[in-house]
């Protein structure tokens, strides 16, 4: 732990003496989740489990460069490494789950859509809106960075919205869910329903989780950087360990446990592949649109 005497060079972001075994312990933690999501990914030849261990790994490194900025208080740039991590890693366990109930989709219901979107396209369409909201938060992120406290306050809100707009697709998202479950029982055969319910279930756990860490996170900079809740939880390290760190660890396990890649066995397990033939007519008849469209075009101009 650094002498608390170093607090006064100004060069140091800390305002409070951080933790070196918490910072070990989860570094640890976080280090062996990812290891097994990786041998997972390879075991169970499941590509999509790439972008959850993308998210551990995230993590991991997070806290490696935390151990860092504790022995190296005055180092910046890797203080401010770390704090972006911290907030931008959840992302992409945000877009795992986004995918495998796309996944599910395709698996279990036999025209495979739901809502009128095809099961490949849910998943897209939710990851699509995830990255939007990555982009504006890491953008917030990278702004409180900043020595300006105006400026600060300018990045926090900027993050402040891309979570809580993260929320808001969230929730959408959980709505699209239960429509799923409704359908599953009615609709998707009796033994593969049974077989994807401890997965259905772990996406919900993993869903209400990250909201838990969102929610910490909205009340956390929702604020000025200077008011008294926003001081009170930047003033002690244990409130990001309790309501950002642990979720999002328990987020991660809990896929080590019940992985995708146990469930999803048998026919529908991947996605359909298209044949040659099958892809030179997609080309075609987009082909043949784009030239009905153009002439459409030109049609109505002369007219």
């Amino acid at each position: 732990m650094p002498d608390p005497a170093i607090f006064q060079n100004p060069n140091v972001y800390w305002s409070y003496c951080p933790s070196e075994p918490a910072a070990i312990l989860f570094a640890v933690l976080f280090g062996l989740t990812t290891c097994v999501h990786i041998f997972q990914t390879y075991q169970y030849r499941f590509r999509n489990a790439w972008i959850i261990s993308m998210g551990a790994g995230l993590e991991t490194v997070s806290y490696i460069l935390r151990l860092v900025c504790i022995h190296q208080v005055d180092l910046s740039q890797v203080y401010e490494a770390q704090f972006i991590l911290i907030l931008i890693a959840p992302m992409w366990m945000n877009a795992f789950d986004f995918l495998l109930l796309g996944r599910l989709v395709n698996y279990c219901l036999p025209d495979k859509k739901i809502c009128g979107f095809a099961a490949r396209r849910v998943g897209i369409f939710f990851v699509g809106l995830d990255v939007g909201m990555f982009i504006l938060q890491l953008a917030g992120a990278a702004i409180t960075t900043s020595d300006d406290n105006s400026t600060i306050n300018t990045g926090l809100h900027i993050y402040t919205a891309g979570v809580a707009l993260q929320q808001f697709f969230i929730m959408c998202f959980i709505v699209l869910t239960v429509i799923f479950r409704r359908r599953l029982a009615r609709e998707c055969d009796p033994e593969k329903a049974k077989s994807v319910q401890p997965l259905l279930y772990t996406l919900y756990l993993s869903l209400a989780l990250i909201s838990f860490r969102v929610i910490f996170r909205i009340i956390e900079f929702a604020g000025d950087n200077t008011s008294k809740l926003a001081t009170t939880i930047s003033n002690h390290e244990i409130f990001m360990y309790i309501f950002d760190s642990l979720p999002m660890f328990f987020a991660l396990v809990i896929f080590n446990v019940i992985h995708p890649g146990k469930i999803f066995v048998g026919p529908d397990a991947n996605w359909p592949k298209l044949t040659k033939e099958e892809k030179k007519a997609t080309r075609q008849a987009k082909k043949e649109a784009k030239q009905l469209a153009k002439a459409g075009s030109l049609t109505s101009s002369t007219v």
